[in-house]
């Protein structure tokens, strides 16, 4: 399996413990059957460019799986994150990503589930421990099968952001928009609860 990890950043910064993940990652990588494909960064206020610049450039390292973690997010237990990816790779999943805490929401988490025609956020109690499909889930901490992406959605661009259309400003976050088009291509969406990483500020 070849890895690429990926950051989207803005003006060139991340959360101190970026430094922990990425030495953490690649002395775990040492002698394991995962070869690393190249450390990705851009820099860029667009984030939906910066995710579908990322895939593009992974794609052309020959990477299997894009680890993006945004620049405020990270977790410094690497196996914890390679197993995820080995995880997402032994269920044939397109996405695999942790449940990773929001800022400004109550404590809630970014793992959304459909259930008829209505959508709810997975509570802790539901996902903690377990690996499971959900319909949505942020990329803050999220693994990409690139074989998938070649296989099943070629053409870029993968992520984008809406405005929707109402008598108030909303949009559809590029994150979610991304798992829905995944799922209409009948990817597999994992949401790995077994950990959790540290999201500043939330």
């Amino acid at each position: 399996m070849k890895l690429a990890i990926g950051i989207p950043a803005y003006r060139q910064q991340v959360a101190v413990g970026h430094l922990y993940q990425t030495a953490n990652l690649v002395k775990a990588l040492e002698g394991s059957e995962v070869e690393l494909a190249g450390i990705l960064s851009t820099d860029s206020c667009s984030v939906e460019w910066s995710r579908n610049q990322l895939v593009h450039t992974a794609l052309k390292n020959g990477a299997d799986w894009l680890l993006m973690c945004d620049a405020d997010t990270y977790h410094s237990k690497a196996g914890d994150l390679l197993e995820m990816m080995r995880e997402g790779q032994r269920r044939g999943a397109a996405v695999i990503a942790a449940p990773v805490k929001q800022r400004g929401s109550s404590g809630h988490h970014n793992v959304v589930v459909v259930e008829g025609n209505e959508t709810r956020r997975l509570t802790p109690f539901e996902f903690a421990g377990k690996v499971l499909p959900v319909q949505r889930i942020g990329t803050a901490c999220m693994a990409v099968s690139l074989g998938w992406v070649k296989d099943h959605w070629p053409e870029q661009p993968w992520f984008q952001m809406v405005q929707l259309p109402g008598p108030e400003p909303k949009k559809v976050g590029e994150d979610f928009l991304f798992c829905e088009h995944v799922g209409d291509r009948g990817g597999l969406i994992l949401a790995d609860g077994r950990f959790e990483p540290v999201h500043v500020g939330a």
